[in-house]
């Protein structure tokens, strides 16, 4: 899994770098055995001016992986709120990907799991032929 990390306007503390560390390694968990290399953009921003909601930070992610992209924007006067909004919300979108792919591949298997049993006992599909009914 390749991370690029940037910060605009902030320099991390060594106790924010070991917090964004601890959400990587949970991430990776999560993607290890993912197809392809899973790639992940993460930017970290403090805003010059504060907004009207009070928002001050800006925590940003881009994952790209099994063909498809998840982009998260999180906004919060508190930078670890930020980072803590942003990486939950990534974990939650990749968990529903991983189990829609995993759900497929269980529906096909159970499918075809008693495809050789209907074989054996001469049961027949119970398709019908467009053409059979037409008199």
């Amino acid at each position: 899994m390749e991370i690029n990390f940037t910060t605009k306007n902030y320099t991390l503390t060594p106790s924010e770098k070991r917090v964004l560390n601890k959400k990587f390694n949970g991430i990776k968990r999560i993607l290890k055995k993912s197809k392809g290399n899973p790639f992940l953009r993460v930017e970290i921003e403090e805003y010059t001016k504060v907004d009207d909601s009070g928002n001050r930070y800006r925590c940003e992610c881009n994952l790209t992986f099994y063909d498809k992209s998840i982009y998260i924007n999180k906004e919060h006067s508190k930078l670890r709120n930020a980072i803590d909004e942003c990486f939950l919300d990534l974990k939650t979108q990749i968990i529903k990907g991983t189990k829609k792919f995993k759900k497929l591949l269980i529906k096909s298997a159970t499918k075809n799991k008693y495809a050789f049993l209907n074989k054996l006992l001469g049961r027949k599909s119970k398709k019908n032929d467009i053409y059979d009914n037409i008199e």
